[in-house]
């Protein structure tokens, strides 16, 4: 299909989604009630939008995931949920949302376009046979049947959301559009976040209230506030967009440090370490100056909250000391339970370590005279509190490897970035996107990652802007080198690892 042909095949597609829209919004507005109707009418408008500016209609995509909060187990009308994650006679929202871009993703690049996916087919093989065998595994190992369906959602799911972000964030430019709508909208809910706290409305964590529990959303402000702090630390932002990512900075912060997840805490210093060591010089001078600056105003701070107790900020910040003394408590519940519930979990998948338990599958529960009493009917033995050993228990030794391999990929090729390319432009974008890995690597230890579907979500998403943005910088480089030097080979590495001819 020549270029004129398939601009006027989306012309004509355009005008089809319009007339459609016109008439669906119509009838909905003449035979159904006023919310399904208006709430239908924005899913065709946010389907329009997905047709024909994929970019934007990812970013609503994602901009769903940030408000519709996956952990909601608080009381009814305290907690914020500004999106109903299970309408009634629905599938999730999210979920019906990534089948339809997946299709329409599809559909143009493959059958419309007449362009292959950027996302390697061996590994997408691979990736399903492993899928297979743990559903396999379960199945022999006798798993419920609706276990076998839900666990297996956990992974192809991912698998579709990889599909569709390695293909339509393909460009500098639809990377740019989304992480503009994607950092508004992780910032926008922050400040909602805070501002409910603020009004004593939120989460309820044992005795007292915090911020959010949703890691999804924490993961997503962390790495935003990491990119809005090196795009500042560059001196370039001006006018507009340093107010931009300096306002949305600050609600990413209270909000991760108020929302008591002590994992989350220690992203954000690992994460900041490896902004630290990726940045340049000039960069990391700006960041000692924000730290000192940060020391100047959190010391009178905390002197205030020792003083003071319980009164108000100074009290929160009391709290935040004394939660962050836990993570050396080895008594403490939570540090207990993670722990032993590792040991019993590894002496099942040491029984048949290669296969693992499957999917679907359930690990032994820890002797409840051993948790304080907590019985064992009531452990979460579907899940292990770490991420490593639950790919392993669901997935077997190959899922895990597979999942290691891919991080391994990112990071080897992150090294030949940092070495090839010292001066790119681009580097303080992927060192703030990069530095997810400090965030990953604890929630992997102390949570079942891809248990949660909003997390598995953001994970790939982060993954793929990172391998994205840095093959899209060696193929510049090595572009305008051979400009200069020899003919173009016949070969290119494509995004996600595909060979491209």
């Amino acid at each position: 299909m020549t270029t004129r042909e398939a601009t006027a095949a989306r012309q004509g597609l355009g005008l089809a989604a319009i007339s459609f829209l016109g008439l669906m919004t119509a009838a909905g507005l003449a035979f159904l009630p006023l919310k399904a109707a208006l709430g239908g009418a924005i899913g065709i408008a946010a389907a329009a939008v997905a047709m024909f500016r994929p970019e934007y209609g990812l970013g609503i995509f994602f901009a769903m995931i940030v408000f519709i909060t996956d952990t909601v187990d608080g009381i009814p009308g305290r907690t914020l949920t500004i999106l109903d994650p299970d309408p009634p006679g629905f599938p999730p929202a999210t979920v019906s949302f990534l089948l339809f871009l997946a299709l329409l993703t599809f559909f143009r690049r493959v059958l419309l376009e007449r362009r292959k996916s950027l996302v390697s087919t061996w590994g997408v093989v691979a990736f399903a046979g492993i899928i297979a065998l743990g559903w396999l595994t379960g199945q022999a190992g006798g798993w419920p049947l609706e276990d076998l369906q839900t666990d297996s959602t956990r992974w192809i799911y991912p698998l579709l959301c990889f599909f569709i972000c390695a293909n339509i964030l393909d460009s500098y430019q639809h990377i740019g559009r989304f992480l503009a709508i994607f950092f508004a909208a992780c910032a926008v809910k922050a400040a909602l976040l805070l501002a409910y706290f603020a009004a004593g409305r939120g989460f309820i964590y044992e005795s007292y209230t915090i911020v959010s529990r949703d890691s999804a959303e924490l993961m997503a402000f962390s790495v935003m506030l990491f990119l809005a702090a090196a795009l500042l630390a560059t001196g370039r932002m001006r006018g507009r967009q340093h107010a931009f990512l300096a306002l949305g900075a600050l609600p990413l912060l209270g909000a991760l440090l108020f929302a008591f997840r002590r994992s989350h805490w220690l992203g954000l210093i690992l994460g900041g370490l490896l902004l630290w060591r990726w940045s340049d010089r000039i960069a990391r001078a700006r960041f000692v100056r924000y730290a000192l600056l940060g020391l100047a105003l959190a010391v009178p701070l905390a002197i205030m909250g020792a003083v003071y107790g319980e009164r108000g900020l100074s009290g929160e910040l009391a709290r935040i000391g004394a939660r962050f003394t836990t993570f050396f408590d080895t008594r403490q519940h939570s540090n207990l339970h993670h722990k032993l519930e590792a040991w019993y979990t590894l002496q099942d998948l040491l029984e048949q370590p290669v296969r693992g338990l499957g999917i679907g599958s359930k690990h032994s529960p820890v002797p409840s005279e051993l948790v304080g009493g907590w019985l064992e009917e009531n452990q979460p033995t579907e899940v292990v509190h770490n991420g490593f050993l639950y790919i392993w228990m669901k997935l077997g030794l190959p899922g895990l490897l597979f999942i290691l391999w891919l991080g391994f990929d990112t990071l080897r090729r992150l090294g030949r970035y940092w070495r090839d390319m010292p001066d790119s432009p681009a580097r303080p974008l992927v060192a703030g996107l990069a530095a997810v890995f400090g965030v990953w690597l604890p929630m992997f230890l102390t949570g079942p990652v891809f248990s949660y579907r909003h997390q598995s979500y953001m994970l790939v998403l982060f993954l793929v802007l990172i391998r994205n943005l840095v093959a899209l910088e060696l193929r510049r480089a090595a572009l305008e080198g051979q400009a200069f030097s020899e003919p173009m080979p016949e070969r290119t590495e494509s995004l996600s690892g595909a060979r491209t001819t």
